[in-house]
């Protein structure tokens, strides 16, 4: 019997010796020591396999599962975004209207019938535009532009020469493959007719330019009205010294944009204080610089 022997096969060489110890011819035999089952390659894989697949199954499950309960929790935020977003649009929709049927009153006031059909056909335009993009959380730069300059060629029906603008691209800057948050802008241009070009009463330009900086886009709006010193004092003196609802509610959006994402901001600035020497005030829109993919 032979004990402890390794795995393998053999050789093994064999004689035989009789009484007067005369050997017989060495006889060579082989032979296989198998390994045991449980020490075979292809079952200890197996057995490793059959042991892993139930960790990595549970691991996957529970992978997904919390992954499932992130998306969710991101969907359900983005929603509530979303319909947040939604609800300061509409707020800011009426305050435009608001503006828009005052400047119909002038018309209406002044008799003038064809004026008064032209105005209001423009605004229907405006107003059915505006109302497409409250569905809408981001559309091209260019569509963006688009809606104002229609804005703008609206108010100047009202104030004829009394108002130009002018809109400005730097080169190499893509209006139609880049996105921004729909109607950032118009409620800016607004204050700037309204607040700064409309109470100087004397003709007025704003003008827009879209500049890039490294991972973000700087929308310059600038006029040469009163100035935004002057347009505080006013309203101190008409006993409005709360924000104006408008402020507010643009003030709210971009809070919830840089929720999302961040990289949303503004500032208005007094343009005299700024080292100007022409009144005016000067809105800074920084807004991430984003690409349609």
């Amino acid at each position: 019997m032979f004990y402890k022997l390794p795995f393998g096969k053999f050789n093994i060489e064999l004689k035989a010796m009789d009484k007067e110890l005369r050997a017989t011819p060495v006889a060579t035999v082989q032979f296989n020591n198998p390994k045991p089952l449980y020490l075979r390659y292809w079952f200890l894989l197996l057995t490793g396999c059959a042991l892993l697949l139930p960790v990595i199954l549970v691991t996957r499950y529970i992978t997904r599962r919390n992954s499932r309960r992130k998306e969710q929790a991101l969907l359900a935020g983005q929603q509530q975004l979303e319909l947040e977003q939604k609800a300061l649009l509409n707020m800011l929709n009426p305050h435009f209207m608001n503006n828009a049927l005052n400047s119909i009153q002038t018309f209406v006031t002044r008799n003038d019938q064809r004026a008064t059909l032209n105005y209001l056909s423009r605004f229907a335009k405006l107003m059915r535009v505006n109302l497409e993009l409250l569905e809408t959380n981001t559309i091209t730069l260019e569509k963006e532009l688009q809606n104002v300059t229609l804005y703008l060629t609206f108010e100047k029906l009202r104030f004829s020469d009394n108002l130009t603008y002018t809109i400005e691209l730097e080169p190499g800057i893509n209006a139609d493959e880049l996105l921004i948050p729909s109607l950032v802008l118009q409620p800016f241009v607004e204050n700037a007719i309204w607040h700064g070009v409309l109470p100087a009463q004397m003709p007025g330009c704003v003008s827009i330019r879209v500049l890039r900086k490294e991972h973000s886009l700087y929308i310059l709006i600038e006029d040469d009205g009163i100035g935004l010193t002057t347009s505080l004092k006013r309203k101190e003196a008409e006993q409005r010294e709360k924000p104006s609802r408008g402020l507010k509610i643009i003030q709210g959006r971009f809070a919830l944009l840089n929720k999302s994402r961040k990289g949303h901001a503004f500032t208005i600035r007094d343009k005299q204080e700024m080292g100007y020497s022409q009144k005016g005030t000067r809105v800074e829109i920084i807004l991430p610089y984003s690409r349609i993919e």
